[in-house]
């Protein structure tokens, strides 16, 4: 056995490089893109503020029920519209099923809640 010569200064460990994050498998996108971060759950998040905004606005003042559905009733118009226009990978949570299952069923309630907003007698 070889003994190696006894030294005062500590073993220095080899620098640390960070490794590179590992790439999304085939076929999975990426969320990653040139200037940062992709936000795919914004307009997730911008029709679940509308809905609750509605739902408070219905909640507080029970004298407006009218205005606060015809609220609900545009925040899911829009996730239609959202989820019509947007690709799979930035619809986020939006896109649940087939496109054109999640279109047909947030427009149709969307267009009922409408609906029931104008059949609503205004109070007096």
């Amino acid at each position: 056995m070889t003994q190696q010569p006894a030294t005062d200064q500590p073993e220095r460990a080899a620098p640390h490089q960070p490794q590179r994050a590992a790439a999304p498998p085939h076929g999975q996108p990426s969320l990653r893109k040139r200037g940062g971060r992709r936000r795919p759950n914004l307009p997730y998040a911008l029709v679940l503020s509308g809905f609750a905004a509605g739902l408070l606005w219905v909640w507080l003042s029970r004298a407006h029920v009218k205005g606060g559905t015809i609220m609900i009733s545009a925040a899911l118009l829009i996730a239609a519209a959202a989820r019509f226009t947007l690709p799979d990978d930035r619809a986020g949570l939006l896109a649940s099923r087939r496109r054109s299952v999640d279109v047909a069923a947030f427009a149709a309630l969307g267009l009922a809640l409408l609906a029931l907003a104008l059949v609503i007698p205004s109070p007096s």
